[in-house]
């Protein structure tokens, strides 16, 4: 048999050789110190998708409920910039992976922003006796129980105050109204939403968007507001404690995998506005002082949410996982970002008010990636698609 030899070595024979390879090839990569998610990244193009795809699972094992653990409908109040497309886009998947019923509007949303008397009226035919998820803008009611299955777990998403302000200023460009950008503005917000008359109004009303968006009294002070929403939601998710409101999420709706709340950031603007710890005070007080009752809510909300955290390291270790997770889907699927419109693909929102950003699929990327990456409006026609193929004989 033919001998390899490597100068002060012994000979080796063929097998041996193959074997000191791999053990060669092991310790530089020990030594190298590259993590699963680099080799992944590195490597997922050659690997086949439903081989990652399998890795992925395996690297982050879900949480086992409960026996007596029930998968419960889920109900979403969506609202407008907090997030939600984001849950939007989660949900939408859950509902497609797990062969689960959504509802899906005539329209782009659920009559919003009108009052109905019958929400059904706004739903696309064949219209559902229950239905899995609702998860489209809608004007909330407590009716709006009675349209899913069972026990439904309902929950919505509050954003940081500044954040929030920031945002809708921005997307709905309010400073064509006032005059000033939200800089200017939020230096004496006071005195442009009075000085301004019904913009000001306007303006004050959709920021402190939760009397609206819950359907209550556009007057409700924080006091009735949190009573209402405590007595209506099983769960408010923050911002800022993202991915441990949606462990919470898969926890208490009995979702099966975790990989049932992986996602990418959705409807996100191209530039965020960054200010340094003493102006985003100074900032986050002014609002307060002006519009202080989404303030009083979402500390309410911090509260409950950080107590919970503190309390509950399951909730945190398995919102550790999921960031994992995310960076490892992220670095098998994502091969950069660019500007929205760009192009005008599936990846390609359709309502751009300002410059929003969206994602590059790497060529290779596996079949999940798209899904991930999918604005709302390619993902609203797609549930239509799915529907009338379900339900057109119904």
């Amino acid at each position: 048999m033919h001998s390899i030899h490597f100068k002060n070595m012994l000979p080796i024979h063929f097998k041996s050789y193959k074997k000191l390879l791999i053990v060669i090839f092991a310790m530089a990569l020990s030594t190298t110190f590259l993590s699963m998610n680099a080799l992944l990244t590195h490597f997922h193009c050659l690997i086949p998708s439903d081989v990652l795809h399998s890795l992925h699972v395996r690297i982050l094992p879900s949480y086992i409920p409960k026996e007596t653990c029930i998968q419960r409908s889920i109900g979403f109040l969506k609202t407008h910039k907090t997030g939600s497309t984001t849950i939007f886009n989660i949900l939408s998947r859950y509902a497609d992976s797990h062969n689960l019923s959504i509802v899906t509007p005539k329209g782009v949303h659920l009559c919003y922003p009108r009052r109905y008397t019958n929400i059904r009226q706004c739903f696309q035919k064949p219209i559902l006796e229950k239905y899995d998820i609702l998860a489209n803008h809608v004007r909330y009611n407590p009716s709006l129980k009675n349209v899913l299955r069972g026990d439904s777990y309902w929950f919505t998403l509050l954003r940081d105050p500044l954040q929030f302000y920031n945002s809708r200023y921005e997307y709905f460009r309010f400073g064509r109204e006032f005059g000033v950008d939200f800089e200017k503005f939020v230096q004496n917000p006071k005195f442009y939403l009075q000085s301004s008359g019904k913009i000001g109004t306007e303006f004050a009303r959709g920021s402190n968007h939760l009397p609206d968006e819950l359907g209550l009294p556009k007057e409700s002070n924080s006091s009735t507001i949190i009573k209402f929403m405590d007595e209506q939601f099983d769960l408010v998710i923050l911002t800022d404690y993202f991915n441990e409101g949606l462990i919470q999420l898969f926890m208490e709706a009995c979702m099966p995998s975790l990989e049932d709340v992986t996602y990418f950031v959705q409807n996100s603007r191209a530039e965020h506005t960054t200010w340094n710890s003493s102006t985003t005070e100074r900032y986050r007080m002014n609002l307060r002082s002006a519009l202080p009752t989404y303030f009083e809510v979402y500390d309410y909300y911090r509260e409950k949410m950080k107590s919970k955290i503190a309390s509950d390291h399951v909730v945190k270790n398995l919102a550790r996982k999921l960031s994992d997770l995310n960076e490892q889907r992220y670095s098998a699927c994502i091969a950069g970002k660019r500007q929205a419109g760009e192009k005008n693909n599936e990846y390609d929102p359709k309502y751009q008010p300002v410059n929003l950003s969206t994602y590059e699929l790497k060529e290779c990327a596996p079949e999940y990636c798209r899904m991930m990456a999918w604005p709302e409006d390619t993902f609203n026609a797609y549930n239509k698609e799915q529907h009338l193929k379900k339900f057109a004989q119904t």
